[in-house]
């Protein structure tokens, strides 16, 4: 997972505040109520730590930028409370369009190496 958020609400405050509207009044808390309100269907869905202990015997790959301190901190986060096997690697950036070609292959062969570890071979 590259920087995920324990809750959908939480990537739309991300996602407002990164447009620059967040310093306005009301602008975060109305996104976030018209967002749930397109999605009230999947309201009662618990936050991902609820189910992370699901995850014990999974190997899981954690990938935290810097770019964003709210989504490297919920990154951490559900890091520390996932159940081994599991890794953390600390990107050096994170938007990936903006990543050198270098970075880029870097990028890429971590997470190969990645499912190349962890996936059973082809049958």
């Amino acid at each position: 997972m590259e920087s995920p958020y324990d809750r959908p609400d939480e990537m739309v405050g991300l996602l407002v505040r990164r447009t620059g509207l967040g310093s306005l009044p009301l602008i975060t808390s109305m996104a976030k109520w018209g967002f749930h309100w397109i999605t009230h269907q999947y309201r009662n869905v618990p936050p991902l730590q609820a189910n992370i202990e699901k995850l014990a015997g999974v190997a899981q790959l954690y990938l935290e930028s810097p770019d964003d301190p709210v989504l490297a901190t919920s990154t951490r986060e559900l890091y520390r409370v996932s159940p081994p096997p599991h890794e953390l690697v600390i990107l050096p950036q994170g938007n990936y369009g903006g990543m050198q070609d270098d970075e880029k292959r870097n990028y890429e062969n971590r997470i190969v190496s990645f499912f190349l570890a962890n996936l059973p071979p082809g049958r």
